[in-house]
C-alpha cells in the first residue's frame, strides 16, 4: 500500500512538470512569432487603396489591396510553429532529392563516359586483330584463330560495356542499351573470334571448350549468349550482324553439337548453350506481369527489359519479338485494319523468319516433341502471324523436312498436337498460353488467333488445301480439319458475328463484364476457311464418288423399297387430301407397337434400313446399276447438279486413288457440323423444352450458339449443296460404312446409349477414333442440314422427276431414319441435363427437314401415309386426359405435338382436337342432359333471328360482334319468307342447319370474296379484288368468315369450301414462304410457265427485257406495280432473276391477299387457337374443315355405323330398300339425303363413327304410300321413314322430300 502511493505521488509529480514544459513552450513560441510578425510589418510597405477613406488627419488610411474591411484571422502560435516546422521539412526534401539527382545524373555520366573509353579501346584493339587477320590470311593463306585468352579478353570489354545496371530508384536491373559501335563491336568479335573457333573445330582454340570447364568460363558463357539474344531480338540491329548472330548460335548450339569427336567437349558446350536456350520450364516472356503493364501498353509505351536469367526459352523469346517488337508495341498494329499486310515493315518480316528457323532448329535439338508442341503453343497463337513473317518463313513451314519423313513442319505439328491433346486432360484453352497477353491489350483471344494462323497458312499448303488432289494427304488433312473443328468449338461464339464490330466480354472478378471490342483483321482470317473456293475445293477432293459407289448405292433398292413403292402406285392419282381423309378412318393401336417380338425387330432392323439390306444385299447392289440414268433438263444448272457436274463432277472425272480414305470427308463433315450448328440457330433453341437453349443458365459472355442463323452458314451450305456432292456423299456413306452406320444406329436407336439426343457434342476424339459416335451424328447432321437448304430452291418437278436432290426411295429412306430420330428425342430421353449446342441443332434440323418433306408429300406424296407414323404413338396419354386443361397440358408438354406431330395418326390428332374443342365447349356451353343432378347443366344459348331469305346478312349483324363468345351457345329461330316465325325448336339441328347454309352463300365465288385456283380442284382463295367489289368493307366480312370457319370447327360441323393449299398454311399460322412457286401455280399457271422458263433459261436474261415491275389487270384497266423501290430502272440479269421470281411469286401468292388473309385468319384464331390448328397439315386441315375432299360418301362407313329405332332392325324390308335406293343415287343426291338428316352434306373428318348423336333411322307405320313424306329430327340426326310399298316409291318420297327445300312446313 506504501508502494503504491509512493508510485501514485510520483506519477502526479510528473505529470505536473510535462505541464509545466508544455506551458514553458507555448509561451516561447508566442514570444517568436509576435516578433516574427511584427518584423514582417516594419520592412513591409503599406499599401495605400485609391479608394481609402482619410482618418482623422487628412490621410489615407492603409488597408489591404485586395478588400479595405476586411478583419485579418489570428493564427495561434501552436499553428504557426506546425507551419514553420513542415516548410523547413519540405526544404530538406527538395534538397535531398536534388542530391539524388545530381548523384544519378553524375554516376549516368561517369558511367557513359567509362563505357565510351572501353568502347575506343574495344575498338581500337578489333580494328588491330581485322589487320592482323588479312595479313596472315595474305600471307599464309589460312584463316586466323585468335588464343582464347584473346577472345577472353576482348569479351569481357564487350560483357563489361553491355553490363546490367541497377536502377537507382526500384532497384530494378535492366539490360543497359548498347550503342550502335558497340553492336558493331559484338559483330566483329562474332566474325574474327568466335566463328573461326567454332567453324575451324579445334578444341585447342575454341573458347568455349576452356570456358564450359570452370565456373567463371560457364557465368561468362551465359552473358554471352544473354548479350546475343538482347541484340538479336532488337529491331534496330543491322542485317549484317543480325546474320552474324544467327550463325554464331547456330554453330554453337546445333551445328557442333551433332559431330561426333573422340572427346565430347563440343559436345558439352553445345548442350550446355542449348540448356541455356531453351528451358522450357524457365517460360520468360521479358514483360512484366499483365497487371503491372496493362496501363503503361495501354499508352503505347514498351515495357523495359529485365536482365535476362541464366535459363529462358529461345520460343517463348521469338513470341515476345512476334508480339511486341516485329510492328511495334502493339500485338495488332493500330493501323492493320487500313493497311492490311503493310502494317509490318518488311525488315521486321525477314528478321522475324531468321528467328523462328533459329527457333525451330533450337527445339528439336533439345526435344523433338516438346520442341513441336512448344512451337505450336506460343508461336501459332501469336495473331497475324502470317503478316509478320516473309516468304521464306512461311515456305519453310509448309516445306517438307528430310530429317522428319518429308513432313512439313507445319503439319508436324498438327500432328504433335493431336498426339499431345490425346493423352493431356487439360481443355485447349487451359494448354494455351492465357497471361502473357491480355486482351485488352490484344483484342482477340488466343484460340482466335491460333485458328487464324491455321487457317491462313493450311489454305497455302497443298497437301490439306484440296487445291490437287494428287498431292492432298488424307492422314495430314484429317488431321488438319479435326483441329479446326476443334477450335471452331473453342473460339467465342461472337467470332463470326454479322454485326459490324464483334464484342468479347471480359470479367474482372468482382462480378463486372467489360466489353473488348475484337479485332477485325483477325476475324477476317478465321473466316477465310469459309471462302467459296476453298470449302468447294476441300470438299471435291474428299469425296471421290467411284471409290464411295455413290451412283450404284444410290440407285440400289432392296424389297422394302419396291414394296413402298407398289403402296404409293396403288393409291393411283389420290390426292393428299384423301389419303389423309383415308388414313383418318385407320386406326395404328398400340397393341402392335408394344409387342415384344417388333421390338425386337425394330432394334436389329435399324442397321439393316441404314445398309439398305444384308450384305449380300449390299454386294448385289455395287455390281448393280453400272451405267448412270441420263437425266434430261433445260436448266444448266439443272443438268450439272443431277449428272454430278459442275465442280463436284471434277472429283469424279479424276481417275481414284488407291490410298483414297473417306475419312477426310467425314472430318469436314464435322468441322462443318461445328460451324453449322453453333452458327446456324438451331443450337440456340431447345425445341425440347419450347425455349431459348441458355434461358436462364448462362450469361452473355457464356453462350455457345447463336439462336437466329448468321448468314455465312447460309452461304457455306448453299456451297455444299450446289457446288460439292455432298448431300450424295454423306448419305451414301451413312447407308455404305459399317463404322458410320453403327454410330447413326447408336444415335437413333435409344437402346444403343442412355446419353440424350440433345446432350450429343462432336467435338474431335483423338483418344480412340472407331468408338467415336460424333462422327457418325456429324455426318447424319451435315446432311440433313445441307438436304434442308436444298429443299428451299428445289421444286416438286426436280424431286419427281429429276430425282434431286436424291433419288425418291432414299427419300423415303431418310424419312425412316428421321422419323426414329425424332420419336427418339421427342417422346424417349427422358434424362434431363444441360444440353449441347450440337445436339439441340441436331433436332431442330431433323425436325425442319422432315416437316418439309411432309409438306411436300402433303402436295404430291412421297410416301403412304404410314411410313411417317408411329403406330399407338400418345394413345394412352390422350385416353389419360379428361378435362380441358388436361388436353391442353398435354398439347404443351408433349414436343412430339409442337415439334413433329405428324408422327402421330391422323386420327389420333383427330381425335385429341375433337376432345379439346368439346371439352372446352362443354365448360362454356354446358350439357344437355336428362339427369336431373347434372353439375353443368345447359346454358342459356344467344338467340338469333334468321330471315331464311337475309342469312348472310341476318347472321352479319347478329354474329359479327361477339368475337371470342362465338364459342358461346347459339339458338337459331327462323322466319319464313311470309315473315312468320317457323314453328321448330332448336336443340342444335337448326342452328347446324342455318350455319351450312352460310357457309353456302359466304364463299360462293359468285360472292366475289373468293375465288376458284386453275388447278381444277376447285379449291378457293381469298380474291384480290375483293375491295373493287365491296369497298373497305370486305375487311369485315372477311373477318366475319373466318369467325364462321372458327364456329365451324368449334361445333364440328363440315362445310363445303375447299381452300387453296397456301391459304390453309395461312390459316395455321406458318406458312414459309419456301413452295411459293408450286402455290402460283394453282393460281396462275400461265405466269409459272414464265417463270420456269425464265429460271431455266440459259441464255442472257437482258434479251428478255424484263424490270422488278408487274402489270395488273383489274376490271379492265392495267397499272404497272414495282416490286422493289425503283424497280422500274431495275433491269433482270442471270444476277438477279432468282430474285424477280421470288419476288413476282410472292406478290401473287401473299402480298395480294395479305390483308384479306390477316382479317380472315383474326377471326378465325377468335374462335380457334392456332396451336390447335397447328397439329395438322394442309390437307388433314381441309379434311378437317369439310371432310373428304371429293364428297363422297362412304356407304359401308355410314350402314355400319346406322342405328334402328321405331321397330326397324337391320333386316327389315324397308330398311333394305333404304340402303339399295341410297347407293343408286349420285353424290350429290347423297350428300343431300345426309343433309336432311344431319343439317351437313359431309361427313365427319372421323367417319360416321364420331357422329353424335348416331344417324338414326326411325320407323314410321302408314297405311298408304301418300300418307307421309319422310322426315328428319336434324337436332338429333334421325330419319323418319314411312313403310312404303316398294322400292320405286320409297325413292320417290325420298328424293322429292329432300329437294323440297322446306323447313318445318312440310310435315
Amino acid at each position: 500500500r506504501k508502494r503504491a502511493q509512493a508510485n501514485k505521488a510520483k506519477r502526479l509529480q510528473l505529470k505536473q512538470q510535462q505541464q509545466k514544459k508544455l506551458q514553458q513552450e507555448k509561451r516561447a513560441a508566442a514570444k517568436s512569432s509576435t516578433a516574427s510578425s511584427t518584423a514582417s510589418n516594419l520592412q513591409a510597405k503599406p499599401e495605400i487603396s485609391p479608394k481609402a477613406p482619410l482618418d482623422d488627419s487628412g490621410n489615407f488610411s492603409t488597408v489591404p489591396a485586395t478588400r479595405a474591411n476586411a478583419t485579418p484571422t489570428k493564427q495561434t502560435a501552436l499553428e504557426r510553429a506546425n507551419e514553420q516546422r513542415a516548410l523547413r521539412a519540405n526544404e530538406a526534401q527538395q534538397k535531398q532529392a536534388a542530391l539524388r539527382i545530381q548523384a544519378q545524373y553524375r554516376r549516368y555520366r561517369s558511367n557513359e563516359s567509362i563505357r565510351t573509353s572501353f568502347e575506343s579501346i574495344l575498338k581500337q584493339r578489333l580494328l588491330d586483330l581485322k589487320t592482323l587477320t588479312n595479313i596472315i590470311a595474305q600471307k599464309k593463306g589460312v584463316a586466323f584463330v585468335p588464343p582464347p585468352a584473346t577472345t577472353s579478353g576482348l569479351v569481357r570489354m564487350i560483357l563489361w560495356i553491355a553490363r546490367p545496371a541497377r536502377e537507382a530508384v526500384s532497384g530494378t536491373k535492366i539490360m543497359f542499351p548498347l550503342s550502335s559501335g558497340a553492336v558493331g563491336c559484338l559483330e566483329q568479335i562474332m566474325n574474327l573470334c568466335f566463328l573461326p573457333a567454332l567453324i575451324v573445330g579445334d578444341e585447342d582454340k575454341n573458347p568455349f571448350v576452356a570456358w564450359t570447364q570452370t565456373t567463371e568460363g560457364k557465368l561468362r558463357f551465359k552473358r554471352v549468349i544473354h548479350l546475343v539474344t538482347a541484340v538479336l531480338l532488337d529491331p534496330k540491329t543491322s542485317d549484317s550482324c543480325c546474320s552474324s548472330l544467327v550463325k554464331f548460335i547456330t554453330e554453337v548450339s546445333i551445328s557442333n553439337g551433332a559431330k561426333e569427336t573422340k572427346e565430347m567437349n563440343s559436345v558439352d558446350y553445345a548442350e550446355f548453350a542449348r540448356s541455356i536456350l531453351t528451358n522450357p520450364k524457365n517460360r520468360y516472356y521479358l514483360i512484366e506481369p499483365p497487371e503491372k503493364a496493362s496501363a503503361s501498353r495501354k499508352q503505347g509505351m514498351l515495357i523495359p527489359l529485365y536482365d535476362l536469367p541464366s535459363m529462358f526459352d529461345f520460343v517463348s523469346l521469338l513470341r515476345y519479338f512476334l508480339l511486341y517488337l516485329v510492328a511495334g508495341p502493339a500485338p495488332i498494329p493500330s493501323d492493320a485494319e487500313s493497311m492490311r499486310e503493310a502494317c509490318v515493315p518488311e525488315t521486321g518480316k525477314r528478321r522475324a523468319g531468321i528467328l523462328l528457323r533459329l527457333a525451330w532448329d533450337l527445339t528439336l535439338k533439345s526435344d523433338v516433341a516438346q520442341g513441336r508442341m512448344r512451337f505450336f503453343i506460343h508461336i501459332l497463337t501469336v495473331p497475324l502471324l502470317v503478316w509478320k513473317l516473309d516468304e521464306e518463313a512461311l515456305s519453310f513451314l509448309l516445306s517438307p523436312e528430310e530429317t522428319n519423313s518429308l513432313i512439313p513442319p507445319f503439319i508436324s505439328m498438327i500432328l504433335v498436337f493431336g498426339e499431345q491433346y490425346a493423352t493431356n486432360d487439360q481443355s485447349l484453352n487451359t494448354l494455351l498460353p492465357s497471361k502473357d497477353v491480355p486482351l485488352e491489350l490484344c483484342p482477340a483471344t488466343n484460340t482466335q488467333c491460333l485458328l487464324a494462323n491455321i487457317v491462313q497458312i493450311g489454305r497455302l499448303c497443298r497437301q490439306v488445301n484440296g487445291s490437287s488432289s494428287r498431292a492432298l494427304n488424307f492422314e495430314w488433312g484429317c488431321s488438319y480439319v479435326d483441329l479446326l473443328a476443334l477450335l471452331l468449338d473453342a473460339i467465342p461464339i461472337r467470332t463470326f458475328s454479322a454485326r459490324e464490330t464483334a464484342v468479347e466480354w471480359v470479367s474482372d472478378g468482382k462480378g463486372r463484364l467489360t466489353p473488348i471490342v475484337l479485332s477485325i483483321v483477325v476475324l477476317d482470317q478465321c473466316k477465310a476457311m469459309f471462302v467459296d473456293s476453298f470449302v468447294r475445293s476441300l470438299v471435291s477432293c474428299s469425296t471421290d464418288a467411284q471409290s464411295l459407289g455413290i451412283d450404284k448405292t444410290l440407285q440400289s433398292k432392296n424389297d422394302k423399297d419396291k414394296q413402298m413403292e407398289k403402296e404409293l402406285a396403288d393409291e393411283g392419282g389420290s390426292s393428299a387430301t384423301n389419303l389423309a381423309a383415308k388414313e383418318a378412318r385407320v386406326d395404328r393401336n398400340q397393341s402392335f407397337w408394344n409387342s415384344s417380338r417388333w421390338a425386337r425387330k425394330m432394334s436389329k432392323g435399324v442397321v439393316g434400313l441404314l445398309s439398305s439390306g444384308s450384305a449380300k444385299e449390299r454386294e448385289a447392289a455395287k455390281n448393280a446399276c453400272d451405267e448412270k440414268a441420263s437425266l434430261t433438263n433445260t436448266s444448266s444448272l439443272s443438268r450439272s447438279l443431277a449428272s454430278g457436274s459442275g465442280s463436284a463432277s471434277a472429283s469424279s472425272a479424276t481417275p481414284s486413288r488407291a490410298d483414297y480414305s473417306p475419312e477426310f470427308f467425314i472430318s469436314l463433315c464435322r468441322a462443318f457440323s461445328v460451324v453449322a450448328s453453333r452458327w446456324g440457330g438451331g443450337g440456340g433453341k431447345d425445341e425440347i423444352r419450347g425455349k431459348a437453349a441458355w434461358h436462364g443458365q448462362k450469361s452473355a459472355a457464356e453462350e455457345t450458339s447463336t439462336a437466329t442463323p448468321e448468314a455465312f452458314v447460309q452461304q457455306l451450305l448453299s456451297v455444299l449443296c450446289y457446288s460439292t456432292q455432298l448431300i450424295r456423299a454423306a448419305w451414301c456413306l451413312i447407308q455404305s460404312n459399317d463404322s458410320i452406320t453403327r454410330h447413326v444406329h447408336t444415335v437413333i436407336d435409344h437402346d444403343s446409349t442412355n446419353t440424350p439426343i440433345r446432350q450429343l457434342t462432336c467435338t474431335p476424339s483423338y483418344q480412340a477414333r472407331d468408338t467415336d459416335t460424333s462422327r457418325g451424328a456429324s455426318v447424319l447432321y451435315i446432311f440433313t442440314a445441307a438436304l434442308e437448304h436444298a429443299l428451299v430452291v428445289t421444286d416438286d418437278v426436280e424431286i419427281h422427276e429429276l430425282e434431286k436432290p436424291l433419288p425418291l426411295h432414299q427419300l423415303r429412306r431418310v424419312i425412316k431414319v428421321q422419323k426414329k430420330l425424332l420419336y427418339r428425342a421427342c417422346f424417349v430421353d427422358t434424362k434431363t441435363g444441360p444440353p449441347n449446342h450440337f445436339g439441340l441443332a441436331l433436332i431442330s434440323s431433323t425436325s425442319r427437314a422432315f416437316r418439309d418433306l411432309y409438306d411436300r408429300s402433303s402436295r404430291r406424296p412421297l410416301a403412304v401415309p404410314k411410313v411417317w407414323l408411329v403406330a399407338g404413338l400418345l394413345e394412352k396419354e390422350i385416353k389419360g386426359c379428361k378435362t380441358h386443361s388436361d388436353f391442353l397440358a398435354l398439347l404443351k408438354s408433349e414436343p412430339v405435338l409442337r415439334i413433329c406431330p405428324m408422327l402421330v395418326s391422323f386420327k389420333r390428332r383427330l381425335e385429341l382436337f375433337d376432345k379439346i374443342v368439346k371439352t372446352n365447349r362443354e365448360e362454356l356451353q354446358g350439357v344437355n342432359s336428362p339427369n336431373p343432378f347434372n353439375p353443368n347443366p345447359l346454358k342459356p344459348a344467344r338467340v338469333a333471328v334468321i330471315n331464311r331469305g337475309r342469312i348472310l346478312e341476318d347472321g352479319l349483324a347478329t354474329m359479327n360482334n361477339l368475337g371470342s363468345n362465338m364459342r358461346e351457345r347459339i339458338a337459331v329461330h327462323y322466319v319464313n319468307e311470309a315473315g312468320v316465325k317457323e314453328t321448330g325448336i332448336d336443340a342444335g339441328g337448326l342452328f347446324k342447319e342455318f350455319w351450312t347454309d352460310l357457309c353456302n352463300i359466304a364463299f360462293d365465288p359468285n360472292y366475289a370474296l373468293f375465288q376458284m385456283t386453275e388447278d381444277g380442284s376447285t379449291s378457293m382463295f381469298p380474291s384480290p379484288m375483293s375491295s373493287s367489289a365491296h369497298g373497305p368493307d370486305h375487311v369485315v366480312l372477311f373477318g366475319f368468315l373466318g369467325r364462321i370457319l372458327g364456329k365451324s370447327l368449334y361445333e364440328g360441323i363440315t362445310i363445303q369450301p375447299l381452300f387453296a393449299h397456301f391459304f390453309l398454311s395461312f390459316l395455321r399460322g406458318d406458312y414459309n414462304f419456301l413452295h411459293m412457286l408450286p402455290d402460283l401455280s394453282t393460281i396462275d399457271s400461265q405466269l409459272y410457265n414464265n417463270l420456269m422458263f425464265l429460271k431455266t433459261y440459259d441464255g442472257d436474261a437482258t434479251d428478255l427485257c424484263l424490270t422488278f415491275t408487274i402489270t395488273s389487270n383489274e376490271f379492265g384497266g392495267t397499272r404497272e406495280i414495282p416490286l422493289m423501290s425503283g424497280g422500274a430502272e431495275i433491269e433482270v440479269n442471270n444476277a438477279n432473276k432468282q430474285r424477280y421470281i421470288h419476288m413476282v411469286s410472292k406478290y401473287y401468292v401473299h402480298d395480294r391477299v395479305k390483308v384479306q388473309s390477316e382479317a380472315f385468319t383474326r377471326g378465325l384464331w377468335e374462335v380457334i387457337d392456332p396451336t390447335w390448328l397447328r397439329l395438322f397439315n394442309e390437307p388433314e386441315l381441309q379434311v378437317l374443315i369439310s371432310g373428304a375432299s371429293d364428297g363422297k360418301i362412304d356407304l359401308d362407313d355410314l350402314r355400319r355405323h346406322t342405328r334402328y329405332a321405331g321397330g326397324f332392325t337391320g333386316m327389315d324390308r324397308t330398311i333394305s330398300r333404304f340402303w339399295s335406293v341410297f347407293s343408286s343415287l349420285n353424290g350429290k343426291q347423297q350428300a343431300a339425303v345426309l343433309r336432311f338428316v344431319t343439317s351437313c352434306e359431309r361427313p365427319p373428318p372421323l367417319g360416321f363413327a364420331s357422329l353424335n348423336p348416331p344417324f338414326t333411322i326411325q320407323r314410321v307405320g302408314i297405311l298408304r304410300d301418300g300418307d307421309k313424306l319422310p322426315s328428319s329430327s336434324t337436332c338429333f340426326n334421325i330419319l323418319k321413314l314411312p313403310t312404303y310399298s316398294s322400292e320405286r316409291v320409297l325413292k320417290e318420297r325420298l328424293i322429292y322430300a329432300v329437294e323440297s327445300g322446306a323447313g318445318f312446313e312440310l310435315t
